[in-house]
């Protein structure tokens, strides 16, 4: 049978997996139909022309899951679809639609805004969480299909030809990707074309396909930003190096989520803020031998300052995601109505504040402050006599931070008990909280699985006494917010019914975690887990009174 290539239609279906090449060129149909002779011939679908949306969250959580999310809009046609992806582009999950709503900030919609209830957004909402979808990048691609036919005429594989419809502007991207969609039982004869069609069209492409492509046009990296760093920090790295490293990362941190913060895109923005300020005060109070004392000195007083200042607006956000645990906004007739109304009056006035200290000044040198100690400024001069290989390592050093830090926490966990006062519990989390940052500071000079059974114990400890913490907090500021509304009037009787259960409701979750203490700590403190922290490092360094 001679190659031809026929006319026709039908829609791309899905696929066990799809074997993607890129060329800078456009494979022409005669060169795609010598590609699959002489066993197979081509179909030729009409062209059609869409804009590709991808979306994800600022910390990329669907791509960390090996997922994409991509919106397709044909042009002249109503009809959009959402496409979840998997990285070698096989369809998981599609639904019609596009966005429901926009917000105040560009490109950013709720989960709800963004797609309609349904089998998708129930996948995706576990995986988003408060987080908002972001507009990662957008291309126009010109789309054109082959049905691979055998000579009974059956249709084993399709090939789909994408092209920028406009690459003047984005030179960069490859000038077609050429995808070969197995259909469903015929994965084997397809893989058997690859060959030929690598020759003809190109070399393979990278996962993700035109997002990897339309990402890096914009100089932008997928998986590029995490809430949770994790510094590779190398055995023989001087210590003020290292540590200079780890604030480096931290400022990055500080610095990346300001912007998010200060438009008010989703309340992360703030928590990973913190979380890097209390980070690098932590990296600041046990690791900043070495470093210059006076820069250290200013720079802490400052981290105290920011920490203070993003507080008011942090505690309100709590606040209201505990009355709204969902993505989507609570109903106002279950009694919370007047109680959300004024914690968002009260949150939009703290975050307008907390803006004003973003644009101040005092942020901007705090920055700089911050660079000055993570530069070759921030280190401790040395006599000429010294060199690098005189200075203690990091390898040295972290056993003796994180082995001090794991006694102090047993020591001051062993005078608490679940009776006592809310502010020892909370001591006893501060100590938890500096052990955790040192193995996160460490992770890459510990032994991967003693390091895992230890932050097993820890994290199930943090989260017992975080419970015990957050349920005060909030009973507290219930009692205090009930006060202030009943003082202002107006406030109808139902709405402070409401208040009481749910203080009645967190006094039962504090006496649960309180009384589940105890097994925790002792799991925590119990001589498997000193045996883990005491194999957590290969060698046990000599003591170095330099650095600590």
């Amino acid at each position: 049978m001679g190659k031809r290539i026929v006319t026709g239609a039908t829609d791309i279906g899905n696929a066990a997996r799809a074997m993607t090449f890129f060329s800078d060129g456009y494979p022409s149909a005669e060169a795609l139909a010598d590609a699959v002779s002489p066993r197979y011939q081509l179909a030729q679908d009409p062209l059609l022309t869409a804009r590709h949306q991808w979306f994800d969250t600022f910390d990329w959580r669907l791509h960390r899951v090996g997922l994409s999310l991509e919106l397709s809009v044909p042009e002249g046609r109503q009809q959009t679809q959402f496409l979840l992806r998997d990285l070698n582009g096989r369809v998981l999950q599609a639904t019609p639609g596009g966005p429901r709503g926009s917000r105040r900030h560009g490109m950013a919609f709720e989960l709800g805004e963004l797609i309609a209830d349904g089998p998708l957004k129930v996948r995706l909402a576990p995986l988003v969480e408060v987080r908002v979808l972001l507009q990662k990048a957008s291309l126009s691609l010109g789309s054109r299909q082959y049905r691979v036919l055998d000579r009974r005429g059956k249709t084993i594989a399709r090939l789909v030809i994408e092209s920028p419809t406009d690459r003047v502007r984005n030179p960069g991207l490859p000038g077609s990707l050429t995808r070969l969609v197995p259909v469903r039982g015929y994965a084997g004869r397809a893989a058997e074309l690859v060959p030929a069609i690598t020759i003809q069209v190109g070399n393979a492409a990278p996962p993700g396909g035109w997002l990897h492509f339309a990402l890096a046009a914009s100089s932008l990296t997928q998986g590029d930003y995490s809430g949770q760093p994790k510094w590779q920090l190398t055995p023989e790295m001087p210590a003020p190096e290292a540590i200079q490293k780890v604030l480096s990362d931290l400022l990055e941190c500080a610095v990346r989520n300001r912007p998010g913060v200060v438009a008010d895109t989703d309340t992360e923005f703030l928590h990973d803020l913190r979380v890097a300020v209390r980070r690098a005060r932590t990296a600041l109070k046990l690791l900043s031998a070495g470093l210059a004392p006076d820069l250290v000195a200013q720079l802490q007083a400052e981290l105290r300052w920011l920490s203070d200042q993003t507080a008011a607006t942090r505690d309100l956000d709590c606040h209201l995601l505990a009355l709204t645990p969902s993505p989507a906004p609570a109903a106002d007739d279950d009694g919370t109505g007047h109680l959300r109304a004024f914690l968002r009056l009260r949150r939009n006035l703290a975050q307008k504040q907390l803006v004003r200290e973003l644009q101040s000044d005092r942020w901007s040198n705090a920055c700089n402050l911050w660079r000055a100690v993570v530069s070759a400024e921030g280190r401790v001069p040395r006599s000429g006599v010294d060199s690098p290989e005189s200075l203690p390592t990091i390898a040295e050093v972290a056993p003796v931070h994180v082995r001090r830090a794991f006694r102090r926490a047993r020591r001051l966990g062993r005078s608490v008990t679940p009776p006592s006062p809310a502010a020892e519990l909370h001591a006893l989390r501060r100590r938890c909280k500096e052990l955790r940052y040192l193995l996160e500071f460490f992770a890459s000079l510990a032994e991967p699985r003693p390091l895992r059974l230890v932050l097993n114990q820890l994290k199930a400890l943090q989260d017992t006494l975080g419970a015990i913490q957050d349920t005060d907090v909030q009973i507290m500021a219930l009692q205090a917010f009930a006060k202030e509304m009943e003082d202002a009037g107006g406030i109808p009787f139902s709405t402070f019914m409401t208040m009481g259960a749910a203080v009645t409701l967190l006094e039962v979750r504090q006496n649960e975690a309180r009384a589940q203490f105890v097994g925790r700590f002792v799991a925590f403190s119990d001589r498997s887990t000193r045996d883990q922290m005491a194999s957590l490092f290969e060698t046990s360094p000599p003591h170095r009174l330099g650095l600590l």
